[in-house]
């Protein structure tokens, strides 16, 4: 590539300059002009990364339409490309890398999502509700970074540093909506936190799963978008932090969450995994459906990702840190709840939320009874949330960590019944009668509950 011979005949002018000197003074040169033109052209051809003009305040447009990605000072500096040219050799791959970094053709754009779940070594690849669960080893990484063969030249790696230090979990999927983009000055993050209203989960079907598996809460370190070998970013999140290698305090490892399996533990959990995906992905199934079944699953996803918020502020075994916290969080979760089992009006929030939840979780009357009391009770707290008010008399922490139980329980029973399980319909009529209970909530969940019940005893 005449480029990449231009650039290392300057080798000696540039021996004392730094590579962002170096990535300035190679942008000007006329090999790179026509290099970029070149790659203008080829991604024109292919239909990639198209970029109509830039509109004006007064509506005209600005410059013409851009094909592809350019080499400019940045994209030298950032991909490692001038370090790499000054180096004495050259990768055999580099100039096909380039030359797909620059002109494409289309290839999927993904999504990673880092948690901070610490499980033992998993199996290459778990499918969980649509998602590809699995620990990404550093080549692994490293291939996916923008042009691979430059990476260690490049000032950063991309990725966060706990995920070179092995073992982090990660959530993996193709992104149909994405397109292809070029190198941007400044990162998406900062966009996204200043315009979107509210942050929304890209992968909350699994992390809902990972949730609902233990009491132990699995939060979202990171999320970034991957077009594999050309494009890298993170789009939200800090990343997991780094602490010391406890009891040697010599190296740093990952500081995951509460949420920890050992490899006994790990195979349960697949297990789990394996039952309760299928049933999840019918719901998502359901969100291209007839109305019922759409609202159905939209009303799952608004809880789901009310339940999911709350897991910043709680602690190992689902207890909120703060206490200033706890009336909050019972608000919360009364909301979840709503969104579960509320599906007919405003009218008698109350005794509908707190009756149907009894009848959809209780194993007993007894339970019921107790189901129905606690619910209220969380709704008494809510209410003087609502209201502005202080709650007394009450312990908030027990109330708190009793009510994510309840959801946690609601999740699962409504997941195994399904999008077409009328909540309002069957869990009013199940109060009324025994057999209307068994028929439409008890025999359809026994088959799921008791395989579950094998994994771990209780947990439906």
């Amino acid at each position: 590539m005449h480029f990449v011979k231009e650039v290392r005949s300057h080798g000696e002018d540039f021996r004392h300059l730094s590579d962002q000197q170096v990535a300035e003074q190679v942008a000007r040169l006329d090999a790179t002009h026509e290099v970029n033109r070149r790659a203008a052209s080829a991604a024109q051809r292919g239909n990639y990364l198209h970029r109509p003009p830039a509109i004006r305040f007064d509506g005209k447009p600005v410059g013409g339409e851009r094909w592809g990605r350019q080499l400019d000072a940045q994209a030298l500096h950032r991909l490692g490309l001038v370090g790499v040219l000054r180096g004495s050799r050259i990768p055999p791959n580099l100039v096909d890398q380039l030359a797909d970094y620059l002109a494409g053709p289309s290839i999927p754009i993904w999504r990673y999502v880092v948690t901070d779940a610490h499980l033992a070594p998993l199996p290459p690849s778990t499918s969980v509700a649509g998602w590809k669960l699995y620990q990404p080893s550093n080549r692994t990484l490293d291939l996916l970074r923008p042009v691979p063969a430059a990476r260690k030249h490049a000032p950063s790696q991309g990725w966060e540093d706990a995920l070179y230090r092995g073992q982090c979990t990660v959530l993996a999927r193709i992104d149909c909506s994405a397109k292809a983009l070029p190198l941007s000055p400044f990162p998406r993050s900062l966009v996204a936190d200043l315009w979107e209203p509210e942050h929304r989960l890209l992968a909350w079907e699994p992390l809902l799963l990972l949730n609902l598996f233990s009491t132990q809460r699995v939060l979202v370190a990171s999320e970034y978008e991957v077009e594999p070998g050309r494009y890298l970013e993170r789009l939200s999140g800090t990343g997991l932090d780094l602490v010391p290698d406890i009891p040697e305090g010599e190296d740093e490892v990952p500081a995951f969450g509460p949420l920890g399996l050992d490899p006994d533990e790990v195979q349960g959990f697949l297990r789990f995994l394996s039952i309760m995906s299928p049933l999840l992905l019918a719901w998502q199934a359901a969100e291209h459906d007839p109305r019922p079944r759409k609202k159905a699953a939209e009303r799952l996803s608004r809880s789901a990702h009310r339940f999911l918020a709350l897991g910043q502020w709680l602690g190992p075994d689902g207890d909120v840190i703060y206490a200033s916290k706890r009336a909050e969080v019972i608000f919360w979760y009364v909301a979840a709840l709503e969104h579960l089992v509320a599906t007919d009006g405003v009218e008698g929030l109350t005794r509908r939320v707190s009756q149907r939840t009894a009848v959809l979780i209780g194993r007993g009357d007894d339970e019921r009874i107790t189901v129905e009391k606690q619910v209220r009770e969380a709704y008494s707290v809510r209410s003087k949330v609502a209201h502005g008010d202080t709650p007394s008399n009450t312990d908030l922490q027990d109330l708190a960590m009793t009510m994510r139980r309840i959801t946690r329980r609601a999740f699962l029973r409504l997941i195994t019944l399904g999008p077409s399980f009328d909540v309002a319909a069957n869990c009013d009529e199940a109060l009324l009668s025994r057999r209307a209970r068994e028929r439409s909530i008890e025999k359809p969940l026994s088959s799921t509950l008791s395989r579950l019940d094998r994994v771990f005893k209780g947990i439906g």
